[in-house]
């Protein structure tokens, strides 16, 4: 009895760009002797695969493997399959990389120090890289370029940040101008003194905390501090 094409299946029919996914071709009986030479094609240059697979003889099909480029958007192939006259085809999704999160390092930073930030994508970047659109919480204490490129074949970009001095505590989130990902969140701290509490009554004592502009260098920083007022004791060097 001839063998007819009966389908073409894709083990994974939504993938990001540069993966690879293994295709099964199905026959209706067994191949004949020689075997069933059975040729596939692809109506997306994005997705590589050989033009022929051949089912040995007495088999019932035969797998494939077909290969995806990294894609700037997504884009959906088909994937057909002919025998004897007969065509079966599947589609496949493949998917543009998606932003995953943003990280800024260091994290916590004292206002008007530099910090540096990470943006890392799903897959990665096809031809001329994958630019990124970047947007700052809070313009006026942190700013952010306008985008950042992942170059072609990373998964990863680092861009500047640049931050302003501020007089409290702030948290400020950088974010895609797309919305994807988790954000950075900034940590800014004041350059000076504080004391918590700020006011006690006389004979109890408070704690005082000194907040650099940059981190302490190995070996630890001598800062020098005194008081204003001789009713003010216990200062000493920290």
């Amino acid at each position: 009895m001839h063998a007819n094409l009966a389908a073409i299946s894709l083990f994974g029919t939504d993938v990001p760009g540069g993966q690879q996914v293994l295709g099964t071709v199905t026959l209706d009986n067994e191949a004949p002797a020689g075997g069933a030479v059975i040729t596939l094609t692809s109506d997306q240059p994005v997705a590589m695969l050989p033009s022929t697979v051949t089912a040995p003889a007495g088999s019932f099909g035969a797998a494939f493997q077909m290969r995806t480029i990294p894609v700037a958007q997504t884009v959906t192939a088909r994937i057909t399959a002919t025998y004897a006259g007969v065509s079966r085809s599947a589609a496949v999704q493949i998917d543009a990389p998606a932003v995953i999160r943003l990280q800024a390092n260091p994290s916590t930073l004292t206002g008007g120090a530099p910090s540096t930030g990470t943006v890392s994508i799903s897959s990665a970047a096809p031809a001329g890289g994958l630019p990124v659109g970047l947007v700052s919480g809070d313009p006026a204490r942190v700013t952010v370029p306008a985008q950042v490129v992942v170059p072609e074949g990373a998964t990863s970009a680092s861009f500047p940040i640049a931050t302003r001095p501020v007089t409290a505590p702030a948290l400020v989130p950088i974010r895609t101008t797309a919305g994807q990902g988790l954000p950075a969140l900034l940590r800014l701290l004041p350059v000076g003194l504080t004391l918590a509490p700020d006011s006690v009554r006389g004979g109890l004592g408070t704690t005082g905390t000194v907040t650099l502009p940059a981190p302490a260098p190995a070996g630890g920083t001598r800062v020098t501090l005194s008081s204003g007022n001789p009713a003010v004791r216990g200062c000493r060097r920290a």
